[in-house]
């Protein structure tokens, strides 16, 4: 089968001039440098098993246009701030799409709906 990596979190901590992941070592974020990022994940793309990246998180469109450039055929990014509720819903529908048999495509335009469902319900109260 082909894999899909999910990073949910922190994508905008600044390193060298660049954002890129963050992850929490006791208690505080820690950059990822994105170029390490990319290069283990090159071998997976170039050999066909990473299939999709979602890097649920803020500003992460540079990582993204970075992994398309590596051989990821499909990456999911934000190129804006994200909204905590709208990607946290964007996640799980994906997911559960991707669970249903949905491929990257499907299941990111069932995760939008699944979002524009959520949000639209939660500001009419």
């Amino acid at each position: 089968g082909h894999a899909i990596w999910i990073s949910s979190g922190h994508a905008d901590l600044p390193l060298r001039g660049q954002r890129t992941l963050a992850w929490t070592r006791e208690g505080r974020p820690e950059a990822i440098d994105p170029d390490a990022v990319v290069e283990a994940v090159r071998p997976h793309a170039c050999a066909g098993t990473l299939r999709c990246v979602m890097l649920n998180g803020c500003d992460s469109l540079d990582l993204g246009m970075k992994l398309i450039d590596a051989g990821v055929p499909y990456v999911i990014c934000f190129e804006t701030l994200a909204y905590d509720e709208a990607a946290l819903w964007l996640c799980v529908g994906f997911v559960r799409a991707i669970a249903q048999g949905h491929g990257p495509r499907g299941a990111f335009e069932a995760a939008r709906a699944v979002v524009r469902a959520i949000t639209t319900r939660s500001s009419n109260g």
